[in-house]
């Protein structure tokens, strides 16, 4: 074996070993004080400078300064204190703010559907009531047009709902239902199409049960299944980066997705355990090299006797939520090592002819003194 081969070799080895024994990504607890808040959703705005959350409990939005501190943003006498308030979007090149309502339980003069508010007065722009048999859960925007998509998680349906507020069925396809249930946890079985994000000409969506992540074309609504190694088991919310990358949550797992042929497939870059007891359901990301994770803490809602939570079954007042800030790699295609690699091959490659050259002539000058 030559020289040259054993120094690549070698040069990708201690580049590989590199990468494995890296130590874990930093990561940071943000408490939020602020009983019952149960945040399913969240969102970064820019112009605001805080984060902007739903509520499963108290149905209204609430904004997230960086260093934890909560107000109710916006409250609706229509479903606050009736309904949830589920995925939340923000459409900062209209100045919109759009959430998914969600009767989760039950009440009599709750509803599903999506409200729309200006995000500086903080008016109502409209209120899209959806059919009862629906399930909404999350939303994104589609920035050219401005038309809202939403997942229906007991349907398998995405939902489009334009500027003035009208409703209609996007696309269900027998795809999103032909997929095998990988997921064991009970409330992940039950949920089909969840996290949801626009990108280019097209959505990109990942179903919990099976953890599959699906791309629709927005001209013809086609329904391709990303190709990837890597199941996505259980995951929930999904935002996509400005680098392009996908970062993925589920309640014991981020991972950090990237495509290099427009999502036809895909593959992980990072994954991050989290831990289970904090239910993550949603992720946005203020700095692109952290991702913000929601901690809903939804087993106690569910779980623990009602203690006098506006009526709501099956809930408490949890006084303290968190958000996790959470360290990224960056884009693997432009990480410098692969740039020190290729410098060092090269120099490999040019020393290696330098060196053959040398010997070359060496043997050429040999030769003509012995003729």
């Amino acid at each position: 074996m030559s020289l040259f081969v054993l120094i690549c070799m070698q040069i990708l080895f201690l580049s590989g070993a590199g990468h494995a024994n890296s130590k874990p990504p930093e990561s940071r607890i943000i408490p939020l004080h602020y009983p019952a808040l149960y945040p399913e959703s969240i969102a970064w705005d820019d112009g605001l400078g805080c984060f902007i959350s739903g509520s499963m409990a108290l149905g209204s939005l609430f904004s997230i300064t960086e260093n934890g501190t909560v107000e109710e943003f916006i409250q609706d006498i229509d479903y606050s204190r009736i309904t949830a308030t589920l995925g939340v979007t923000i459409d900062s090149h209209r100045q919109r703010i759009l959430t998914v309502i969600n009767n989760v339980f039950d009440n009599p003069s709750g509803f599903h559907g999506v409200a729309c508010y200006d995000l500086n007065s903080k008016a109502r722009l409209f209120l899209a009531k959806f059919d009862k048999q629906a399930w909404p859960n999350d939303i994104t925007v589609d920035r050219i047009s401005g038309f809202a998509f939403v997942t229906d998680s007991a349907n398998d349906v995405i939902y489009k709902v334009s500027q003035s507020g009208e409703a209609s069925e996007f696309v269900k396809d027998p795809l999103f239902k032909s997929q095998s249930i990988v997921a064991v946890d009970p409330a992940a079985v039950r949920s089909g199409l969840n996290g949801i994000t626009f990108a280019e000409d097209y959505l990109l969506v990942i179903q919990s049960n099976s953890g599959k992540l699906f791309k629709v074309t927005l001209h013809d609504h086609h329904v391709h299944v990303v190709d990837m190694d890597e199941c996505l088991v259980a995951a929930d919310g999904i935002s996509m980066r400005k680098d392009g990358l996908l970062i993925v949550v589920s309640t014991d797992m981020l991972w950090l997705v990237k495509s290099r042929d427009h999502w036809d497939s895909a593959f992980v870059v990072q994954e991050v355990p989290l831990d289970r007891s904090f239910n993550a359901t949603s992720v946005t990301f203020r700095d692109p090299k952290y991702a913000i994770i929601a901690h809903a803490y939804f087993q106690d809602i569910f779980t623990i006797p009602n203690k006098g939570m506006d009526g709501l079954p099956g809930g408490q007042f949890r006084p303290v939520f968190s958000l996790q800030e959470v360290q990224l790699v960056g884009d693997p295609d432009n990480d410098p090592i692969w740039l020190i690699m290729i410098g060092v091959i090269f120099l490999v490659i040019f020393g290696a002819y330098k060196l053959q050259m040398w010997w070359f002539f060496k043997k050429y000058n040999q030769l003509k003194k012995d003729y």
